[in-house]
């Protein structure tokens, strides 16, 4: 077995991934591998073939979501907690939904990466606008934010907000 191999099958064993209500789900090197060099690719970083070292992603916690009606080129996006250094952000957002929508299904759409990120606050009005349009009174938006270790290619636990246009 390559030196490769092992190392990620190793990454794999010695780091399982809590899953609610069952055990321990164990990854094989193989999913590690192709998860992190996906998740790198997004950012347009490049392959890595050697098992990084396990470190813990950061969390952006809480997120905020400010627009006010009487000021529509705004729309700002806050977390409470910042990305640590070599963290990418990604940002999704889904289109103009229903006011009555809650669950979101697949319709979060990528509106931009950070990469690396140097806040915890972005302003998403441009590149929404460029992605969805103007979205009519009283529709809602939800937007979704995950800080990625841009080393090890994992992507932390997700944020979500939402706000009536």
């Amino acid at each position: 077995m390559s030196t490769y191999r092992a190392a990620w099958l190793a990454l794999g064993f010695a780091h399982p991934e809590a899953s609610p209500g069952f055990a321990d789900v164990y990854k094989t090197g193989f999913q590690w591998f192709t998860r992190a060099n996906r998740n790198r690719g997004v950012i347009g970083e490049t392959v890595i073939l050697e098992a990084p070292a396990f470190a813990a992603v950061g969390d952006p916690g809480a997120l905020s979501i400010s627009h006010s009606p009487g000021a529509p080129d705004t729309l700002d996006v806050s977390a409470t907690q910042a990305p640590a250094g070599g963290e990418a952000v990604l940002v999704y957002a889904t289109p103009p939904l229903s006011p009555g929508i809650f669950t979101l299904g697949h319709q979060q759409r990528k509106l931009f990466i950070e990469n690396p990120s140097v806040s915890g606050n972005w302003e998403i009005y441009a590149p929404y606008i460029a992605k969805f349009g103007t979205p009519a009174d009283g529709r809602q938006v939800f937007v979704e934010v995950w800080y990625m270790d841009i080393a090890q290619g994992r992507i932390g636990l997700k944020s979500q907000a939402c706000c009536l246009w």
